[in-house]
């Protein structure tokens, strides 16, 4: 993965404009769940189309996810803890949050069930999602 970024704080702008573009221009509310470990990642975008309904972005994401093993590489070089789980938010604001989790995700038998509770705490109880 070459990328000229040396500084952490330049990688969210690159994140969160990455996401832009793949978000329709009426997008709500946009989300990047990611799960990672060392030799194994995925990425996936879930997006607030109205009311308790989503779209769900999962295609051309490897430069997505990228960023994010980037981002767990500068981390890890900063003797912090290894993260396994992020979440990115933006707002149609272009306000962002990322919230980084530090799970054990090695089964990934488990990850529907993953998925499932991090759709039910980031997009609610009653979210309608369009998978296609």
């Amino acid at each position: 993965m070459k990328s000229t970024t040396k500084n952490i704080d330049e990688i969210y702008p690159e994140i969160g404009q990455l996401l832009i573009n793949l978000l329709p221009d009426d997008f709500q509310e946009a989300w990047i769940s990611v799960e990672m470990i060392d030799d194994v990642w995925g990425a996936e975008i879930f997006y607030k189309k109205s009311e308790n309904t989503y779209g769900y972005i999962n295609d051309e994401l490897h430069v997505i996810e990228d960023k994010f093993r980037l981002l767990r590489d500068l981390l890890k070089d900063k003797n912090n803890e290894t993260w396994s789980t992020a979440t990115f938010n933006l707002t149609n604001t272009y306000s962002m949050n990322l919230e980084l989790g530090y799970d054990d995700i090695s089964d990934f038998g488990l990850s529907p069930e993953r998925r499932e509770a991090w759709i039910k705490k980031h997009l609610g109880e009653a979210a309608k999602i369009d998978w296609s």
